[in-house]
């Protein structure tokens, strides 16, 4: 009686422990995604790429209205004075052109040029991150689900053997600490499971959130953790990087933006010059244009002397020239720390993924002699929970080497600013 005691708790362990937790209810199961297709949904709804987009066109403008500045303008001017003496009205229609201005214009034309250049630059390394982030959401997802896998399969395995202990247990030929041991190694597969599968549905919220779905839909990745090839070379990485990586691009973009601020400072010691033409009407009675004259010149101003002013200026347009250029160096080898490091994990997950699948096949093979000795009755218990323990092991660690070995080579293509 008590060994079908012991078998019935054994059952309603395993029931209660198989029931889902009611808690993980999500939607109904939602698409049925690819990488590619995930990418794109980030890419169309993420706020980043608009806010990217909101910020190009600022800089568009801010172009345009440099290169108005070389244009004509027009103006006119009203003037209605009534005083003791009587009524005055007068009207005035002036033309302004530029015709140099010492290099101030066409320098902020070249900076603002830059600055659009820098923006479109910033566009594509936030469509570059949100592709990054998009894309290990997605492994995200493939780890979990594979782990959870590794850890159902863990239940059913120790599950198989408790059937054969509780049957040796029922007959005699194995004693109770074996069967409480097989119980309670099931309880803790069992609880690992639970983890891992919470563990994956927080990982799908994540990816959710990532694409722009609501957190609680239940989207599939299509696709499993990919081991193709590698064959880059790690000087044509740094030197893909180095000649494409949007934010080093945009340090090249500053530099030169400095520079053209050198001319801008120093514009003040140059004389400007323009065109002017008007017509002027002026009258006693509203609405002042009987009288009509008309004028046309040329203005010339050039300042002969500042106190130093300008000198002053071109300094520290010539001292933010320098820390541009530092600052370029900078970002150049800090890019090339991170290309390269990201080079070398690929590289190590690459060897970690060859190895782990040997290992899982080794783990294979002995947690099935473990079993066949123990059903035999020349294995005992601890040799088979101890091979299940190592092929659950060996099974994490091949998944933890295919995430690492796809996230590792997304990271690395981020950093060449691919």
């Amino acid at each position: 009686m008590k060994r079908v005691r012991y078998g019935l708790t054994a059952l309603a362990i395993l029931l209660l422990l198989a029931t889902p937790f009611a808690g993980w209810a999500m939607e109904n199961t939602g698409q049925e995604l690819t990488l590619p297709e995930s990418i794109a949904l980030a890419l169309k709804n993420n706020p980043a790429m608009q806010i990217a987009e909101a910020d190009r066109q600022k800089a568009r403008w801010a172009l345009e209205q440099a290169k108005a500045a070389k244009g004509p303008s027009v103006g006119l001017t009203i003037n209605d004075k009534h005083t003791s003496e009587g009524n005055s009205y007068a009207n005035n229609l002036a033309l302004s052109l530029p015709l140099y201005s010492g290099g101030l214009l066409e320098s902020s034309i070249d900076q603002a040029k830059e600055g659009w250049f820098s923006a479109e630059l910033a566009a594509r390394r936030t469509e570059q991150q949100v592709r990054l982030n998009a894309a290990t959401a997605y492994y995200d997802v493939l780890e979990y689900r594979n782990l959870l896998q590794v850890r159902k399969e863990s239940v059913a395995d120790l599950a198989a053997h408790l059937k054969d202990v509780q049957a040796q247990y029922d007959v005699g030929t194995v004693a109770k600490p074996d069967l409480l041991r097989s119980e309670v190694e099931l309880a803790n597969a069992q609880q690992e499971r639970i983890k891992a599968e919470n563990a994956y549905r927080v990982a799908v919220a994540t990816w959710n959130n990532v694409i722009g779905l609501p957190i609680r839909e239940a989207t599939v990745a299509k696709e499993e953790l990919a081991n193709d090839a590698f064959n880059e070379k790690v000087e044509e990485c740094l030197q893909y990087g180095e000649a494409n990586r949007p934010d080093l691009l945009q340090a090249q973009s500053s530099i030169r933006a400095a520079q053209a601020g050198v001319t801008v400072a120093s514009s003040s010691a140059r004389p400007t010059a323009s065109l002017t033409a008007g017509q002027n009407w002026q009258d006693n009675h509203f609405p002042g244009f009987s009288n009509s004259t008309w004028l046309a010149g040329i203005n010339l101003t050039w300042s002969l002397y500042d106190s130093g002013q300008t000198k002053d200026k071109e300094n520290q347009a010539l001292a933010t020239v320098d820390k541009t250029r530092q600052q370029y160096r900078q970002s150049l080898d800090n890019a090339k720390l991170e290309m390269y490091q990201q080079y070398l994990n690929v590289q190590e997950a690459q060897q970690r993924i060859e190895n782990s699948a040997v290992a899982v096949t080794k783990g294979e093979e002995d947690f099935s002699i473990a079993k066949l000795r123990y059903q035999s009755g020349v294995g005992t218990n601890l040799d088979v929970l101890d091979a299940q323990v190592a092929l659950a092991q060996s099974k994490t660690n091949h998944t933890q080497a295919l995430y690492d070995y796809n996230t590792a080579k997304a990271k690395l293509a981020f950093a060449m600013g691919k």
